[in-house]
This record gives C-alpha cells, sequence and structure tokens, in this order.
C-alpha cells in the first residue's frame, strides 16, 4: 500500500474537500475542472490573447491570489490552481503524488483550457512547470519561475527548513500528522517566509479561512513521493521558452539557499531579484509584479 492512499483513497479525509460550498462560492470565477488524476479548482476572469496561470503554493489557496489576480484580469485572462492535494484540489486514488503525476496533471489542465499559456509557478510548482515547458512546448509561451532551487539543492532545504525533524518524511506517520497539524503550518511558516511582517496576519487569516472550511494540505505524500529513498533525482530537459527566475530576497527560510541554482534548471533565464519581497513576491508586492510582467512580456526576455 503506497502511503499516499491515505490522501487519495475515496474514504480519505482529504476528498470532502471537493464538497465545501465554501470552496465553490468563495471568489467569482471558481469552477472544477476534472481530469483523469484530479478533480481540479481554479478561479479564471479577465480576457486577453495571452493567458496567465497562477499555482497556489501550500499553505495558500487561489484565495491568497486575489491582489494580483484582480490587478492582472484588468488586461489579461488569469487562472489561478489549487495543486493537487492542497487547497480544494482533490487526486483520485490513481495519483500517487509523484513529480510525473503533478506534470501530467497539469499538462491535462492545461490543455482543456486553450493556451499556450505564461506560466508563473513558485516553489514546487517550478518543477513540473518546467517540465512541461520542454514536454508540451506548445502548451507554454513564457515562464516566470519563482523561489525554486536546483533539484539538489530544494531537496536538501526542505530536509532543513520544511521537514527538519524528518516526520513528514515517514510514510503513514507524516501524512497521519499533516492532518493533526496543518492548521498551525501557517502560523510558523508565514512569519518565516513572508518579506514584511505586516503580511503574515492576513496571510495566516486566509489560509485559516480555508482549512476551516474543509482546506488540504498534503505536503507529507509530497514530500515522500518526490525525495524519499529509492526515488531517482528527474532530468530536466532544455525548454526554448522566453524565462525569468526572481527570487524575493527578504524569504528568511532561504537565507542561506544558492538562489541562482534555478539557473541549473533553465539557464536561459533572466534572474531577477526583489528586495523587501519574501517567498511570494507576486503576491506580496502585485504593483511591480504587474511592471515585470508586462516588460517581460513586451520585450520576451
Amino acid at each position: 500500500m503506497h502511503p499516499s492512499l491515505l490522501d487519495t483513497h475515496p474514504l480519505s479525509p482529504v476528498q470532502s474537500a471537493r464538497l465545501s460550498e465554501w470552496a465553490r462560492a468563495s471568489r467569482s470565477g471558481v469552477r472544477y475542472v476534472e481530469t483523469n488524476a484530479v478533480h481540479f479548482r481554479i478561479r479564471e476572469g479577465g480576457t486577453g490573447d495571452t493567458p496567465i496561470v497562477f499555482f497556489a503554493d501550500g499553505p495558500n489557496a487561489l484565495e491568497h491570489h486575489d491582489p494580483v489576480f484582480d490587478r492582472l484580469t484588468r488586461w489579461a485572462r488569469v487562472i489561478v490552481v489549487d495543486p493537487p492535494g492542497f487547497g480544494f484540489s482533490t487526486p483520485k486514488s490513481h495519483f500517487d503524488f509523484s513529480l510525473d503525476a503533478f506534470t501530467d496533471g497539469y499538462a491535462e489542465l492545461l490543455s482543456s483550457l486553450g493556451g499556450p499559456f505564461v506560466l508563473c509557478p513558485t516553489c514546487t510548482n517550478v518543477y513540473p512547470s518546467a517540465l512541461i515547458a520542454a514536454k508540451r512546448p506548445e502548451l507554454v509561451s513564457h515562464l516566470v519561475l519563482m523561489q525554486a532551487l536546483g533539484w539538489e539543492q530544494e531537496k536538501i532545504w526542505t530536509g532543513k527548513i520544511v521537514d527538519p525533524t524528518g516526520d513528514l518524511a515517514k510514510p503513514f506517520l507524516g501524512q497521519q500528522i499533516n492532518y493533526r497539524t496543518r492548521t498551525n503550518a501557517p502560523k510558523t511558516w508565514y512569519p518565516n517566509a513572508l518579506g514584511t511582517p505586516h503580511l503574515a496576519e492576513p496571510f495566516l487569516k486566509q489560509s485559516c479561512d480555508c482549512f476551516a472550511h474543509g482546506g488540504n494540505f498534503c505536503l507529507a505524500s509530497l514530500i515522500q513521493s518526490w525525495f524519499g529513498p529509492g526515488i531517482a533525482d528527474p532530468s530536466f530537459p532544455p525548454f526554448r521558452q522566453p524565462a525569468l527566475a526572481v527570487w524575493g530576497m527578504n524569504d528568511r527560510s532561504h537565507r542561506r539557499s544558492d538562489k541562482r541554482s534555478l539557473l541549473g534548471i533553465a539557464p536561459h533565464a533572466r534572474y531577477v531579484e526583489r528586495e523587501g519581497a519574501g517567498h511570494f513576491p507576486e503576491i506580496e508586492d502585485p504593483e511591480w509584479f504587474e511592471a515585470l510582467l508586462k516588460e517581460f512580456l513586451r520585450d520576451g526576455a
């Protein structure tokens, strides 16, 4: 029995997220899209020739993207996605939380929505996005890769910062710990990850609202399926789409990280640092991000 089955079995408490009426009505433009392996919750709004996609980075859910969503939908079609097992997107029983599963799930979702897309992933969502750009180039026009490291560095960071006790990495026990402690995770994460202290309270309130209405945070299954013993490191084929590698420099969880290691995955990317922003630069400073994105789309590099 694969330990992620605790999250994907039809009787798992994770699966009840899809039944939340709050999740269906919390924002305008929210709907569910069913793919082969995932019931995705997305929010869509605005119009434009080049659609822009954001992936919520747990414990965020798509609601956290309100500031950047509201700005960009004035001139662009914007889609925000809850990842499988996070927020209110629920994985089906054959979803194994591997990197390939995330990549295939996102690719199928994007295929159903049209495109090509400007992908704006943060943290773990960077890796499936880079693979989609290489393997399904017709789906991706540009990439804005934020707050991620080269794979080996990401593995080290996850062990030291995200799961320092190693408990989430333990099969079955990690899932049980997730269920018990998921509502506490944002309380320790946001003060460490956000660039300015005043943002911690609204970020935390939004996470608490999501968890109170059945939101999920299946971090243990992701850690075990990406970085567990015996799991081979992925290779990242080159992709040709224009790319940015963006870092919020006030992310205290990455104080000692080799931020430029991301360029090993996207060596042609233009490297951009944002002082004052933390782990979520596109949400923490949406005005700056909008200007950066417009320049990027105009110049293509």
